[in-house]
């Protein structure tokens, strides 16, 4: 088992409110995948003043670590139990859940943090403006991907 990365302390997060963004920014980058961050990382980057990640991640996320308890309860049973087809089915269908719950997180992160990146850009000049809000636009005319089928 690995242990959590816990390094950085409370004192850090008490020095100031940018301080706190500091941390976020230099621990999950904006090109980091959810996937290889720390728990302590993301936990850092959700309590900072920075858009990302928000709330769909961070749920996404809880809900990924959840399977993770559900596929253990399974693993204990199948073992205690033999064999069983079931256990199989529903180990896998888990994982398959598992992995859309992380794309989600990802992609939810990725989305707001690219909508906000275009409400920064300059809108001083009628081409700034014009430009914005075309970014804007493409962002959020851009079909998403459904990630659920339930």
């Amino acid at each position: 088992m690995g242990q959590l990365d816990v390094s950085l302390s409370r004192a850090n997060l008490i020095e100031s409110g940018s301080h706190i963004r500091k941390i976020s920014s230099m621990m999950l980058p904006d090109n980091q995948s959810l996937a290889t961050t720390t728990l302590s990382a993301l936990f850092y980057a959700a309590a900072s003043t920075d858009p990302t990640p928000g709330g769909g991640c961070v749920s996404a996320a809880c809900g990924y670590l959840a399977i993770a308890l559900l596929l253990k309860s399974i693993r204990i049973s199948a073992r205690k139990q033999g064999t069983d087809a079931t256990y199989e089915a529903v180990e896998q269908k888990l994982l398959e859940l598992s992995a859309k719950l992380l794309a989600f997180a990802q992609a939810d992160s990725d989305s707001f943090g690219a909508y906000m990146q275009a409400l920064r850009l300059p809108k001083g000049t009628p081409s700034e403006a014009a430009a914005r809000k075309q970014a804007l636009s493409r962002l959020l005319s851009k079909p998403q991907k459904r990630l659920w089928t339930f």
